[in-house]
């Protein structure tokens, strides 16, 4: 009786060892999809579910995956940092620009984006090229595109460029601060950005389209992602390409997405 009893706690002992394995295995395999709230991108509605137009088009590509995932969006400087040095993430709403050329896998175009700088209209200030605005003070999302062009072109932080770490931050204190002078965005998130945050949208004056634009807004994933998924991921976004479900979702969010280019 007694052989019988050690032989069952053996068999339970190694059921709960493979268990827990499977267990770990299952969610370091699970696909992280993470970016910043960007209104009407991809934001956090009242029931805290996540909406937007790059957000279903990437639930439509993950649907003809066999990949599990999780999407979650961050402040951008921790979405930036886990998407360059962690295994299996992927990052979006991420513009393809030089600086970022050799840090990530890119996977897909999502949209293009027309970028201007814009002041507050109490300012009354005239500003013509980025080489001017050097004399005044901007501001940026640590490491979102805006701060990197801003660093590319000459600016330094704490002297002409104010940087914050959220959406929500970058129009709040623009309205609050009297001395940050220009934000570089589009019309479209700048104004839901406003609406959001019960601002007025119409405080800004656009000064010039940035000659850098437009920018590619891509779908890419750390270097340390496996090809295999890199690979599955592609196709996903090339299937739903041509099986005209990505066309669906542009003609859904076409009229809310302004100069967004789809």
């Amino acid at each position: 009786m007694q052989k019988y009893v050690v032989l069952i706690l053996i068999i339970l002992c190694s059921f709960d060892t493979h268990a827990f394995k499977s267990s770990s295995h299952s969610k370091s395999d699970t696909l992280q999809i993470i970016s910043i709230a960007l209104p009407p991108l991809q934001f956090y509605n009242d029931q805290h579910e996540l909406e937007g137009y790059f957000v279903e088009v990437i639930k439509a590509a993950m649907a003809t995956t066999s990949l599990d995932y999780d999407m979650a969006l961050y402040p951008w400087a921790r979405s930036y940092k886990m998407a360059q040095n962690e295994q299996n993430v992927c990052i979006f709403s991420l513009n393809r620009i030089k600086e970022r050329e050799q840090k990530f896998n890119w996977i897909a175009q999502l949209a293009e984006t027309h970028s201007a700088l814009y002041t507050l209209k109490t300012h009354n200030v005239k500003i013509r090229s980025l080489n001017e605005a050097k004399k005044y003070t901007g501001i940026a999302i640590r490491d979102g595109v805006y701060h990197q062009l801003l660093m590319r072109n000459g600016f330094e932080e704490n002297k002409n460029v104010y940087v914050v770490g959220n959406s929500d931050a970058l129009v709040k204190v623009v309205y609050s601060k009297r001395q940050v002078d220009f934000i570089l965005s589009d019309d479209v998130i700048l104004n839901r950005l406003a609406k959001k945050l019960k601002l007025d949208p119409e405080a800004f004056n656009r000064q010039f389209y940035l000659d850098i634009t437009p920018l590619k807004d891509y779908i890419a994933c750390s270097p340390q992602t496996s090809s295999i998924v890199t690979n599955q991921l592609k196709q996903a976004f090339n299937t739903i390409k041509h099986n005209g479900v990505w066309e669906n979702i542009n003609n859904k969010w076409r009229s809310k997405l302004g100069n967004i280019i789809l």
